[in-house]
């Protein structure tokens, strides 16, 4: 549930709804390395943030459980339509990374790729609480968020803890997005409960212009 007063949590909903029914989902591949995590352990899986379809699909197709959560609703409406026409089928829930309407010790294994840094601190760390209190120990979490070396939008800083901006120009204009230091991920596995297994690993990649860069945070935690 959005709070009538998380007014960024209404705008990213808007935005990633507006995005979704311009396609931006297709033709996007999943990564391989987030397949063979959870095909490695057979567990319930939990897809946080699972947009149309990119990694729940070919997860399904594979045999195993899927259960997707998503801020847009409109990502879910496609997402229902494509299992739908593959004769597929996975429970699907519209909410937010920090108020999560699971079972304690529900899955296995969960991945959130892109997601959890489209919130304030406080409701980051509130989403590394929920993902502890849904897993099971022994249990592993793939993440990708942002990185304070993206330079991929032009942005403004706003007041919240570490480097938190808003998009000045294109798709995401006006939403909040936290840019995660290496220590700050740190933070986040050790007073969670999780411990680190491969990572926090940095990606960059050149944008169109050959000026900016679009950088990203890997990591995989495993659950005390």
């Amino acid at each position: 549930m959005i709070d009538s007063t998380d007014s960024h949590l209404r705008l990213t909903r808007e935005v990633w709804n507006g995005m979704h029914l311009d396609d931006w989902g297709d033709g996007k591949e999943p990564e391989q390395r987030i397949l063979d995590l959870c095909e490695s352990n057979r567990e319930k899986i939990l897809d946080l943030g699972c947009g149309d379809g990119r990694h729940l699909i070919p997860l399904v197709q594979k045999g195993l459980e899927v259960v997707g959560l998503d801020i847009s609703p409109e990502a879910l409406i496609i997402l229902k339509r494509k299992l739908n026409e593959l004769g597929l089928d996975a429970d699907l829930y519209c909410g937010t990374s920090h108020e999560l309407p699971f079972n304690d010790n529900e899955f296995g294994t969960v991945i959130s790729i892109g997601v959890i840094h489209h919130n304030l601190w406080k409701d980051i760390v509130k989403t590394m609480k929920e993902i502890r209190r849904v897993i099971i120990d022994g249990g592993q979490v793939a993440l990708k968020v942002r990185s304070t070396n993206d330079t991929s939008q032009p942005r403004v800083q706003i007041d919240d803890f570490g480097y938190t901006a808003k998009d000045t120009a294109g798709k995401k204009e006006g939403v909040v997005q936290h840019y995660f230091t290496k220590e700050e991920i740190e933070f986040l596995a050790e007073n969670n409960g999780f411990d680190i297994v491969h990572g926090p690993t940095e990606k960059q990649y050149e944008c169109k212009d050959s000026e900016s860069i679009k950088a990203r945070w890997d990591v995989i935690l495993r659950a005390k």
